[in-house]
């Protein structure tokens, strides 16, 4: 099979999502560094200032932490929501995929995988240097390595196309260990 799809940022950030869903580690990781440690951050702070005498003088430390955390997580989530994500994920997009090379062409087969952006040269890889695979509605990884893959929209595949891929990857990648 043969598919030829473009990406979007859209696209991108769903390919970094699930990657980071794939493993209790990256999801434990993603949630202390960028939500607790900010959160502890903002609880150091106001800390700082009831020790220093500025604010919250009438309340004890342990309340001061505790609000500090929840507000550090409030202020977190509204500025993940409007600034930091959405710029972060565009400035990586725009340095991996310029503009004249998000259009690309995928092909899967019993020999392995071929994958080019287009007006490039082709790169082909056996099935045996996939360690995994990962899909959902959105995106399909096929990991070479922990954090590197190859990633194309699963949505520019059918559903029968959709059932060959499943089909070559039980085939021919290697199992996970329990």
């Amino acid at each position: 099979m043969k598919l030829i799809y473009t990406l979007t940022l859209a696209d991108y950030q769903a390919a970094q999502r699930l990657h980071w869903r794939q493993t209790l580690s990256r999801r434990a990781i993603g949630f202390l560094l960028f939500w607790c440690l900010p959160a502890l951050g903002c609880s150091i702070a106001l800390l700082a200032g009831k020790m220093m005498g500025i604010f919250l003088t009438e309340f004890s430390v342990r309340y001061v932490l505790l609000f500090g955390f929840v507000l550090g997580l409030l202020i977190n989530s509204v500025l993940a929501r409007i600034i930091q994500k959405p710029q972060m994920f565009r400035k990586q997009f725009e340095r991996k995929f310029c503009p004249d090379q998000r259009s690309g062409s995928i092909e899967i087969e019993d020999g392995g995988v071929s994958s080019a952006i287009l007006g490039t040269d082709v790169v082909s890889f056996q099935w045996h240097t996939f360690i995994g695979f990962a899909q959902d509605d959105k995106m399909t990884l096929l990991y070479l390595a922990k954090n590197r893959f190859l990633l194309f929209p699963t949505t520019a595949m059918t559903p029968a196309q959709r059932t060959e891929l499943n089909d070559l990857v039980a085939r021919y990648l290697p199992k996970r260990k329990s």
